[in-house]
Order: C-alpha cells, then sequence, then structure tokens
C-alpha cells in the first residue's frame, strides 16, 4: 500500500467522523451533559423522612426484650 492511499484513507474516515459528529451534535451533547454533570440534589422538606425514619428496622441500640407469657 503506498502512501498515499493510506493518507487518502486516513481523509476519508475523518470526513466521515466530522460528517456524523455535526450530524449528531445535539445528541452527543445531551448524553454526554446527562452522563458527566451530576444531578441537583432534591431539597430536603419538613416531611420528607431521615434516614433512620426511612429504615424498616433499627441498628444496634434499641434492643427489645422478647414478651414473656404470664401463666
Amino acid at each position: 500500500m503506498s502512501g498515499l492511499t493510506i493518507i487518502i484513507i486516513a481523509l476519508a474516515v475523518l470526513g466521515w467522523g466530522a460528517m456524523i459528529g455535526i450530524y449528531f451534535k445535539e445528541h452527543i451533547t445531551q448524553w454526554a451533559l446527562n452522563r458527566f454533570v451530576p444531578d441537583a440534589k432534591p431539597k430536603r422538606t419538613e416531611n420528607t423522612p431521615t434516614f433512620e425514619e426511612a429504615l424498616p428496622f433499627r441498628y444496634g441500640a434499641s434492643r427489645q426484650t422478647p414478651p414473656t407469657e404470664n401463666k
């Protein structure tokens, strides 16, 4: 393969890449923003439960003794 053929192939690949990039610029920009920019955290309201209130169980300190049967 001669050097001229390699240069022509490289220019063709770059040309197609540039055309595709220009055509899909908006889609690529929206994807990149969605992928790499962190979302804003939701604001906490007074009705929002805390992490501990939202759990269906409790860790450690609040151990309860099992109920005993009265005979």
